[in-house]
């Protein structure tokens, strides 16, 4: 338990202003092992963050061990704040697991764990809305035993954490007028373009339709002349 409040400290310290640009920064700083191995430790750090975060989320865990007071309030609001930071630099993919215990007839513990494909069908689970399945594989024991259930635990696990895929490009062309034969093509002022950077960027936007050029920059270039 403190290591994870230690860890969770960490990381809410670390990010007060840009949290994107810091979370940024931190996915990709780089470790060197003595044997030269590169390693992004804060990788593993980020995901331990986010499974404690979305478990807490899933499990409604704010509320399930006691009374909601102020710094539960206060940390749902954190944890919405670094969830937004993380969707807007990764992706990833959850499982969800449900950790259950049991006694039975005989006297005896036994343990299982249930895995469930959607957030919700575990929360209905831990929060007593749908029943858990009682263990039905006991060691293969032979004489009648009944079962009790004792308590259940969520737990959210985080797997190809990954940074999201980008959907919008700059691109920075060097272009320079050439001479051509009078009336073979017309130049963008008497098409009605202000610049050649408009020109392009219709050109684009016509000939390429799985792109679409928002802006259109230009930029004068002065070459500077060598003395003699």
């Amino acid at each position: 338990m403190g290591s994870g409040t230690n860890h969770q400290h960490y990381i809410l310290n670390s990010m007060e202003n840009n949290l994107t640009n810091t979370l940024l920064d931190k996915w990709n700083q780089e470790k060197e092992l003595d044997n030269g191995t590169i390693t992004f430790p804060n990788r593993v750090l980020i995901q331990f963050d986010i499974e404690n975060i979305r478990t807490r989320q899933v499990s409604d865990g704010y509320v399930l061990g006691g009374s909601l007071k102020e710094e539960h309030e206060k940390l749902i609001v954190k944890d919405k704040e670094i969830i937004s930071a993380y969707k807007t630099l990764l992706d990833w993919d959850e499982n969800y697991e449900i950790q259950s215990e049991w006694s039975f007839e005989p006297d005896d513990l036994f343990y299982q764990t249930d895995e469930y494909d959607t957030a919700e069908e575990a929360y209905q689970i831990l929060s007593g809305k749908k029943q858990i399945e009682e263990p039905t594989d006991l060691y293969n024991y032979g004489g009648s035993c009944y079962f009790t259930e004792e308590g259940k635990q969520l737990q959210v696990s985080i797997v190809n954490l990954r940074l999201k895929e980008a959907s919008k490009y700059q691109i920075i062309l060097e272009v320079e007028k050439v001479d051509v034969i009078d009336g073979e093509f017309n130049k963008s002022e008497e098409l009605g373009f202000d610049n050649v950077a408009e020109d392009l960027k219709d050109l684009i936007n016509a000939k390429v339709p799985y792109l679409n050029v928002i802006n259109a920059i230009q930029e004068d270039i002065v070459e500077k002349v060598s003395g003699s």
